[in-house]
């Protein structure tokens, strides 16, 4: 068998003695082949199998390695193949060191493969492990992020729970509130009623009083007509209820006093009743007169005895509108509910609303926009809205007949206020219908409320319109 080592330096030559066998084998006179190439003459080059075959053949065929001569030359075969070929003296120890210098160069090749290769494998290591690291680096800071995430988050969740514990709490102080609210408006409507009931009673003290004083006035003509006679050595007798003991000027001044009062009282109500106009009164209501009611005429001038008021049935009272649970009075929801009634009659201290919103500007064109905006209130509600300003109606063109429609627009006299004409308002509109006075003014609020009306703030009123 050929050694390992000279298969790289002889192949050219064993080679060549396959290629002289083969074509000795083909040529005419046939040239007989050695006995162990002939398996492999067929093929068209030489396979690594039939080397040995083709070393033996040179090894140990003269006749063969003699024909191989001519053509094995050292600059076709090499200088092992020559030497293999020609065998000149020393030719095996030279070509052992050839074979040596092959081996070396060969394993000098293999090396620096393998050393290439160990270079490729090494990067591809470095590769891979720069590769790792980034991967490594980009999860730790999608780690980082995570738990970012998840630390906002449950921060987050826990501001959530304490706004919502923040949120009960605050709900249950609002229910206690809403208690206590309810509480003190129960309480506050019963002392109206009893405040309404002590009213009615004082007006009916009023119109004895009324009667009192008329029999007064009539008795104290009668006092001056002369003392009672008296017997010669008595004197005469003093009595505490006699008419001679009347202050006579004092009382002339204190029923000039009360009959004034009455004045007034009667030009606010005749105000109010001739701005409602007959669409608003259902019944009639007698018109409140300065005068003062007819008395009995006075027969005596002694001891006259207090006349007592004459009976009157008391009339029920207007009462206001309860609100819906959770409404307060004050908040814009409650003047939208209650302007939205049906049959409510809205009135509205006119320069009160507009000195809240239109204070610098002309009074006139205060008039004009508080007037628009009733309007607006008018069309879209289908209250009956009834605005009352302050002196006698200016010289100023009219309102379209569709304003004059929707809102009735009032002055009051010359000598009472607006404030008196809307009190007297709530008492003459009919009790079955509700009412809602619209005004900051707290004289006007209070004895609106006293009166069964329902108040509202000019505000408020502002608030629902949207002005």
């Amino acid at each position: 068998m050929i050694p390992t080592g000279r298969v790289q330096v002889l192949r050219p030559v064993l080679e060549l003695a396959w290629a002289v066998a083969r074509a000795g084998a083909q040529h005419s006179p046939r040239v007989p082949p050695p006995r162990a190439l002939r398996p492999f003459l067929q093929f068209a080059r030489l396979p690594d199998r039939a080397l040995d075959a083709a070393w033996r053949a040179i090894d140990e065929d003269e006749e063969f390695r003699a024909r191989l001569v001519p053509g094995a030359l050292e600059e076709h075969v090499g200088r092992a193949g020559f030497l293999f070929v020609n065998r000149p003296d020393g030719w095996e120890a030279e070509l052992a060191e050839l074979e040596a210098d092959a081996a070396a160069a060969e394993s000098a090749v293999e090396d620096e493969q393998e050393e290439r290769s160990a270079r490729r494998r090494l990067r591809a290591v470095e590769d891979s492990h720069r590769k790792t690291e980034a991967a490594a680096r980009a999860t730790a800071a999608e780690l980082d992020q995570a738990r970012a995430a998840l630390a906002a988050e449950q921060q987050s969740r826990a501001d959530t729970e304490a706004r919502l514990t923040a949120a009960a709490a605050e709900v249950d102080r609002l229910r206690a509130e809403a208690g206590s609210f309810r509480a003190a408006a129960e309480r506050a409507r019963a002392e109206q009623a009893a405040h309404a009931r002590d009213i009615e009673d004082l007006r009916a003290q009023l119109a004895a009083a009324t009667v009192e004083i008329a029999g007064l006035r009539d008795a104290a003509p009668a006092a001056r007509v002369g003392p009672e006679p008296t017997t010669p050595h008595t004197e005469p007798a003093s009595a505490p209820n006699s008419a001679a003991s009347v202050d006579v000027p004092a009382l002339r001044r204190a029923i000039d006093e009360a009959a004034a009062g009455f004045a007034r009282i009667g030009d606010a109500l005749a105000a109010a009743a001739s701005a409602l106009g007959p669409e608003m009164l259902t019944e009639p209501e007698p018109e409140p007169t300065s005068e003062a009611p007819p008395t009995m005429p006075v027969i005596e001038t002694r001891e006259q005895p207090r006349r007592a008021a004459p009976a009157r049935e008391r009339e029920p009272r207007r009462q206001p509108v309860a609100l819906p649970p959770a409404i307060f009075h004050d908040a814009p929801e409650a003047a939208d509910h209650l302007v939205r009634l049906t049959g409510v009659v809205v009135l509205v201290d006119g320069y009160n609303v507009s000195h809240v919103r239109w204070a610098e500007l002309p009074i006139a064109e205060q008039r004009r926009r508080v007037v628009d905006m009733l309007g607006e209130l008018a069309a879209r509600t289908g209250a009956d809205v009834h605005v009352v300003f302050d002196g006698v109606e200016p010289i100023e063109p009219r309102q379209p007949p569709e304003r004059r429609r929707l809102v009735r627009v009032s002055f009051s006299p010359s000598d009472t206020e607006a404030d008196d004409v809307i009190v007297a308002l709530v008492g003459a509109i009919p009790r079955h219908r509700p009412v809602v006075v619209a005004s900051n003014d707290r004289r006007v609020q209070t004895e609106a409320s006293q009166a069964g009306a329902n108040v509202i703030s000019s505000d408020q009123l502002l608030a629902i319109i949207g002005r």
